[in-house]
């Protein structure tokens, strides 16, 4: 006999794990164990349900996951969804239909985005290439990210209902305070031309904490279209995409994010993961009043993703104008405070309007951050005709 266990040949009772389980253990957490914010089901509107499952021996490693299955999982300040186990694709319909998005074919493995056709870039989100003759280094330089190898990516979806939580107001009275950038428009001698995509790209900042402070700091950076003076009517919307750095007492964290304003909720592409010292490019294209394409590429780790996204309820995006921005987050209406970044260079600024018209950074007016005082504390500054830096320039 064996110092452990039972002798040889006799049936063992070692825990196994099964389809079958003795009891199910159901879990319904009711609020983040980390902010304490409460959960709230987004999928409300498309009748997912959201449960909880686990097996008693499943319970010490999480959750285990079937059917269809929802896992709301919590990271720093939001709450992730994420679907796995059959059945789970129609679940990811519903889901990517209650967020107003349309996923893209996936490029067959033998794509080449530098060979590819017009329509066939338009086809899998790959942004415009820009034109050879006016923008020459542009192009060589667009053809040079492209032609290096990359992973193209299915992007997963997350809510983050506490960003960006600006009022239903115009955006001037709150874009002096919370925008550092460049902002262009299409020429006023053409009435009838819009923003039809803006494209750019910037090293993510390794974001710390102001002086003496101890609370939440945060730090966005994006392109968007239509951020920037009065909305046409009431329809009119900012879609922006980039990436938002913020920190607490915790730690600091970068999640690759998208939004129309005003919407219910910004949201995040959990999958795709980006941090300090990342080099990210990101275009939206408009392709009708209320759809677009956005593409993100983290350049240096060479992974990219793309998705087709509707603009919630009657929203339209007007295309006056293209913004290239860092920001402070909103929170009620008004700035959070803003965390140190040092400098961040923007790059490849560039906009292609409904007239085939290219404009770049520029052409645009600088913004320069302020605080509630009137004082500035981020500075936007014109390198040559496309890349720019906003520094920070409070008191450290």
């Amino acid at each position: 006999m064996s110092a452990r266990g039972r002798p040889k040949g006799q049936p063992g009772a070692t825990m196994e794990l099964t389809g079958h389980p003795d009891h199910v253990l159901r879990h319904e957490p009711s609020a983040c164990r980390r902010c304490c914010a409460g959960f709230r089901n987004p999928l409300d509107a498309c009748g997912v349900a959201v449960n909880f499952v686990g097996t008693s021996s499943s319970l010490e490693r999480g959750y285990e996951i079937r059917r269809s299955v929802i896992f709301l999982a919590t990271a720093a300040r939001w709450c992730v969804m994420s679907v796995s186990g059959s059945g789970s694709s129609d679940v990811v319909q519903k889901i990517n239909e209650a967020l107003g998005v349309r996923l893209l074919p996936r490029p067959p493995e033998d794509f080449d985005p530098v060979q590819a056709s017009d329509r066939e870039l338009l086809e899998y989100g790959y942004p415009v290439r820009p034109d050879i003759d006016l923008h020459p280094e542009l192009h060589e330089r667009w053809n040079r990210m492209m032609s290096r190898r990359m992973l193209f990516i299915e992007p997963q979806f997350a809510i983050a209902p506490d960003w960006v939580s600006r009022r239903q107001q115009d955006l001037v009275a709150l874009t002096k305070e919370s925008w550092s950038g460049i902002v262009a428009r299409p020429s006023p001698d053409d009435p009838d031309d819009h923003v039809t995509n803006v494209r750019g790209q910037w090293t993510v900042p390794a974001v710390v904490s102001p002086k003496n402070y101890s609370g939440f700091y945060t730090c966005m950076t994006w392109v968007g279209i239509d951020g920037y003076g009065k909305r046409d009517n009431l329809r009119g919307q900012l879609l922006q995409a980039g990436t938002f750095q913020y920190g607490d007492g915790c730690g600091t964290y970068t999640s690759p994010w998208w939004e129309w304003w005003p919407g219910e909720y910004a949201k995040t592409i959990h999958n795709f993961h980006v941090g300090p010292g990342d080099v990210v490019f990101c275009s939206i294209s408009v392709h009708s009043p209320n759809t677009a394409e956005i593409y993100m590429h983290n350049i240096t780790t060479r992974i990219a993703t793309a998705f087709g996204t509707l603009a919630p309820g009657d929203g339209v995006v007007i295309g006056n104008t293209a913004e290239w921005i860092l920001e402070t987050n909103q929170e009620n209406g008004r700035p959070q405070v803003l965390a140190q970044f040092g400098d961040v260079y923007f790059d490849q600024c560039l906009a292609y309007t409904r007239n085939r018209k290219w404009l770049n950074s520029g052409q645009g007016d600088l913004l320069n951050q302020t605080d509630v005082n009137g004082e500035i504390i981020a500075t936007t500054s014109r390198l040559t005709d496309h890349p720019f830096v906003v520094s920070y320039t409070a008191e450290p």
